[in-house]
C-alpha cells in the first residue's frame, strides 16, 4: 500500500490506524486516528497532526530534514488540498537547504512562500499559515495512552482568544 492511500483510508474513516514500512528498527510509518485528531508518525518522530473537525495541520521535522520526511509532509498537504475546500493549496519545497511552505492562491495563482517552523501550523479553514505567537517547549498528547506520545519543541497557536494546539 502506497503511503498517500494509508493516509486517506485513515482520514476517510475507514481505518483507524495504519502500520507501513515494517523492518528490523521497526515500523517506519504509523498514522493513526483519535478523534478528532490524525497522528502520522514516522520513524519514532511525529511529523504531523491533522485536525478534522477544524480544517488544520501542524507539522514538524524533528531535525530530521531528508527527502523522505519532506515527501511524506507533502503527501499529506498534497491529500488535505484535495479534501477540503480552501481558497489556497499548500506545498513543501527546499531551497539553498532551507525548508519552504508555498502557498498558492487557487484563483489567482499568487505564491507566497513561507519559511518552515517546527510546529508550524496550516489553516485549511481561512487558507494560511499561521504565525507563530506563544511558544512552550514540549506539548504532551494524552489523547492516546496506549501510544504515549511527545513532541518537542512545538508552538501552539492562539487564534481568536483560542489555543488550537
Amino acid at each position: 500500500m502506497r503511503v498517500i492511500e494509508g493516509i486517506e483510508l485513515v482520514l476517510l474513516g475507514r481505518k483507524n490506524k495504519i502500520k507501513m514500512g515494517y523492518t528490523r528498527r521497526g515500523v517506519r510509518d504509523f498514522i493513526w486516528r483519535q478523534p478528532p485528531y490524525v497522528f502520522y508518525r514516522l520513524w519514532n518522530t511525529i511529523i504531523a497532526v491533522i485536525n478534522e473537525d477544524r480544517a488544520w495541520v501542524a507539522l514538524w521535522h524533528g531535525g530530521w530534514m531528508t527527502n523522505l520526511t519532506k515527501s511524506r509532509i507533502n503527501a499529506i498537504l498534497w491529500i488535505l488540498n484535495r479534501r477540503y475546500e480552501s481558497p489556497t493549496a499548500f506545498h513543501l519545497f527546499q531551497e539553498n537547504y532551507k525548508w519552504w511552505i508555498a502557498a498558492r492562491n487557487r484563483q489567482s495563482g499568487e505564491i507566497e512562500e513561507v519559511p518552515f517552523q517546527e510546529g508550524v501550523i496550516i489553516s485549511y479553514k481561512i487558507g494560511k499559515v499561521l504565525p507563530l505567537i506563544a511558544e512552550r517547549p514540549e506539548v504532551y498528547f494524552d489523547m492516546c495512552p496506549s501510544y504515549q506520545m511527545r513532541i518537542r519543541g512545538t508552538n501552539p497557536i492562539i487564534v481568536e482568544d483560542q489555543v488550537i494546539l
